[in-house]
């Protein structure tokens, strides 16, 4: 679980993803519980990182296959998992190639607003930097900047300050 938060949190997404792919089901069979969700939030989103540099069907597919766990976990009551839900339905989005960037920024604005006020700092400082990520890909460096200025702001409030450092 760790090495995957790490993976996603410290930008390496290609890890995360191949860890995801080789460990992530054997990890779910073998310890169940309270950091499971959490754990399927991490591998997701470096698979969604991982599948938009690569453009590999491999990670897109298992990406979709735990954002479609996490969407059942919601629709069940886990409101916990509603703001993970919503950035993994940006990153889908982003990887979808949406033909409408707006449908893009206000996927990833919602997920941001949604964990900010559920008090999940990290996620939307996460959110932050993966939706900075996506407005590089389309040429919108001036909003990228703004965006990453914000998950910069959100890590050290969170108090990541190696974080902080890095970016």
């Amino acid at each position: 679980f760790y090495r995957r938060l790490l993976c996603a949190f410290f930008g390496e997404y290609r890890q995360g993803a191949e860890d995801s792919i080789k460990w992530g089901d054997e990890f779910m069979k073998m310890f169940p519980g309270v950091y499971f969700g959490f754990d399927v939030f991490y591998q997701a989103v470096s698979l969604y990182a991982t599948a938009r540099a690569t453009k590999q069907r491999r990670y897109r597919k298992r990406a979709e296959k735990l954002r479609t766990m996490i969407g059942v976990w919601v629709k069940k009551g886990a409101p916990n998992h509603a703001h993970q839900l919503h950035i993994l339905n940006a990153e889908h989005a982003a990887l979808a190639g949406a033909t409408n960037k707006t449908e893009v920024v206000e996927l990833f604005e919602k997920a941001i607003a949604d964990a900010t006020r559920g008090g999940f700092l990290q996620n939307a400082a996460l959110a932050g930097e993966r939706f900075a990520d996506y407005l590089l890909s389309v040429g919108d460096q001036l909003q990228a900047q703004r965006q990453m200025k914000e998950a910069i702001d959100r890590y050290s409030e969170w108090g990541a300050m190696r974080k902080v450092e890095m970016l």
